[in-house]
């Protein structure tokens, strides 16, 4: 049973049962902050479609569940413990709710992360056994994020930071805030992406069918800004930077084929790109050519990690000699492209298979790499051909492919 007064709380399960229940994502607000996000409310002083469907939604307490939700928030005492025993809940880990300072301006947002964060740490001081803290910053001033980073870290007892996503449409991929990224990194403090509405310039296909929030909004626009991260080299430049998303990595990880697949190819300085668009690189393959292990046209090899996620159907690909040049490669398709938009040219490859096909795929080839000699730039691909004029089905079965024997 749980025990409150004279500043002491023990959790509701105490480890008894092998294990605590924490709450990894609770929210507060101190009321100062929830009169500011009114008050913009009222005056349509911030132009941002997302924070008026949210904040406005709640602020107008439109529905019972709204003035509960926004009541809820602003508790920090017994009324949130109560709540936590009658869930089973031993700990939670406490930040400030979305959008949090984000949508303030710079002196406003400073100093309510700093009166949020003392009065956060109290709380946590009077329940050390049942909240812990994350720090809120106002990234729209860089310098003093870094500095009440360190002060949460080092005076306040804090365990992260939390940063409710973009600011005012601006992703931490922008130089601006290089000074809190440095922080972080420097103090070994992770940074929580807490999801918030998408900007302006991203939210209205959401917002028009009620899409915006929770439902699937979030986790779109916080997962744009971890992959920006990602392709935009934060990660490069700050390799021990700590970033945690929630919601299993905003399905992220369902994806992370695909994302492995479509970056696989860097970025090159442009003497080495047009060393590639010429083929240069290819060079090498004209010994595994002469060795038998591969012909001039041929299905383009794939590395075995995608060939291990291979369809049957794409795996009919498999059913001759890889090339260096082929069908796919003629109608633009690169290494980096899926196996899927280049299978039906494989395919129709091997199903129209005859000398004169090869033939007309190398001079094509030779006359695409003239064509970018010429203009030293990469050759315009050119446009996809109707497979609906083909006789042949290219769901033919792989049983049904024959083998052709080029040699």
């Amino acid at each position: 049973m749980t025990e409150h007064g004279a500043g002491r709380s023990r959790p509701a399960t105490g480890g008894g049962r092998g294990y605590l229940r924490i709450a990894t994502e609770e929210a507060f607000a101190p009321p100062e902050l929830i009169t500011l996000w009114r008050d913009m409310i009222d005056k349509r002083a911030y132009d941002d479609p997302g924070f008026v469907s949210l904040v406005g939604y709640y602020a107008g307490a439109r529905s019972e569940r709204a003035a509960f939700v926004f009541d809820r928030l602003q508790d920090l005492g017994e009324r949130r413990l109560a709540d936590m025993d009658a869930a089973g809940i031993d700990r939670q880990v406490i930040s400030l709710t979305a959008p949090g300072t984000q949508v303030l301006e710079p002196g406003d947002a400073a100093a309510i992360a700093a009166l949020a964060n003392d009065r956060l740490a109290e709380a946590c001081r009077r329940h050390p056994e049942r909240f812990s803290g994350l720090t809120a910053i106002a990234p729209q001033d860089p310098a003093g994020a870094a500095r009440e980073i360190e002060r949460g870290h080092r005076e306040l007892g804090f365990n992260g930071v939390i940063i409710n996503s973009h600011t005012k449409g601006e992703y931490l991929d922008d130089p601006t805030f290089v000074p809190l990224l440095e922080a972080a990194e420097a103090l070994d403090t992770p940074i929580y992406r807490h999801p918030n509405t998408a900007p302006k310039n991203f939210i209205q296909p959401m917002l028009d069918a009620g899409l915006d929030g929770a439902i699937w909004g979030f986790a779109v626009e916080t997962g744009t800004h971890l992959l920006r991260l990602i392709t935009k080299g934060v990660f490069d430049r700050f390799p021990r930077l700590k970033m945690v998303v929630g919601h299993l990595g905003e399905a992220l990880p369902f994806w992370m084929y695909r994302l492995n697949v479509d970056r696989d190819q860097p970025v090159l300085p442009a003497y080495e790109k047009l060393f590639v668009d010429l083929g240069f690189t290819e060079l090498p393959q004209l010994w595994n050519v002469l060795r038998g292990d591969m012909d001039l046209v041929g299905p383009r090899p794939e590395p075995p990690e995608r060939v291990k996620h291979y369809s049957d159907w794409q795996r009919q690909r498999l059913k001759i000699r890889p090339g260096i040049t082929g069908l796919a490669q003629i109608h633009g398709l690169r290494d980096q492209h899926p196996a899927e938009q280049k299978t039906p040219y494989d395919l129709q490859y091997i199903l129209r298979w005859s000398p004169f096909l090869d033939l007309s795929l190398i001079l094509q080839t030779v006359w695409t790499l003239g064509a970018r000699l010429w203009a030293q730039k990469p050759a315009r691909a050119e446009a996809l051909p109707d497979f609906s004029r083909w006789p042949t089905d290219l769901e033919t079965s792989f049983e049904e492919v024959a083998y052709v024997d080029h040699a």
